[in-house]
Order: C-alpha cells, then structure tokens, then sequence
C-alpha cells in the first residue's frame, strides 16, 4: 500500500470509530500499521495519530489502561516532533484529560481534570466552543468539578 491510501484507511477508521465499530477500525488500523513503520518514524504525526485511533478502539472495548498507554505514547512522539500550541498536540492532550477523568481511580480522574483545565481553553479557540470534543470535554469537566 502507498502512505496516501493508508492515510485513507485511517481516516476510515476515524469514521467507524465515531460509528462505535471498533472491530472494524481495527481490522483497517492493522492493515495500516505496517506501511506507517515502514514509512514514518515513530515521532511523525500519522504514526501518532495512528497511536490516537488505537486509543479510541480501546476506549470503545473499555480497555481504559491500554487506552491510556497509548494515548500518552502518541503524545510523547507529538510533543518530540510539533509544537506545543499544535491541534494534533492540544487534541491528543484533550483525549488523554478524557480518558482520566472516566476511570474509576481518583488520582487517574485528579489529573485527567487538570489537563482538561489546561487544554480546554485553546482547545476551544482552535475548534469554537460548538464543536462536539470542546462541548464533550466541557461535559466531562462539568461532572468531574461540580460548580458550587
């Protein structure tokens, strides 16, 4: 497969994860991975993002410790290869601060609100306040530090 139709099929996986058919996205995120590690190194972005679809097929079985692993691994090759203020980075932060906040350990759902503090401002300016992350990650926040 060519790096283009691959990028394709992880677009694909993006829509089926938004479908919640994990199985599906997986079966195209497999094909994928091998074109991405021949092709890209660990820190280029679309091997990132391909750590970020994985954490979302993850996240859709409840596999919360394997998403988790994998989100942080695609923010350490992000963060080593874009800037700070990148929609890649910022999203991928977003994500993690989500993942967190849904578990059922205290500590985990303690830092997963503090990166949502952090990262829902600008992750608001890049998207507008209608978009359905920025409103998804304001729910969450909202049920995670109730208003007094």
């Amino acid at each position: 497969d060519h790096p283009y139709v691959a990028g394709d099929r992880v677009r694909l996986a993006t829509l089926l994860i938004a479908q919640q058919q994990p199985d599906e996205a997986e079966a195209l995120l497999d094909a994928v991975e091998p074109v991405f590690e021949a092709t890209y190194t660990p820190d280029h972005p679309r091997h990132a993002d391909l750590l970020m679809k994985r954490a979302s097929v993850a996240h859709l079985r409840g596999e919360h410790a394997e998403a988790e692993a994998l989100c942080r691994a695609a923010l350490d090759g992000m963060t080593r290869s874009l800037e700070p203020d990148h929609q890649a980075v910022i999203d991928a932060h977003a994500t993690l601060g989500l993942l967190l906040v849904a578990q059922d350990d205290a500590a985990k759902q303690r830092e997963g609100q503090a990166i949502l503090v952090e990262y829902l401002p600008p992750l608001r300016a890049l998207l507008g306040a209608q978009h359905s992350f920025v409103q998804r990650a304001e729910a969450a926040l909202a049920v995670a530090v109730p208003k007094r």
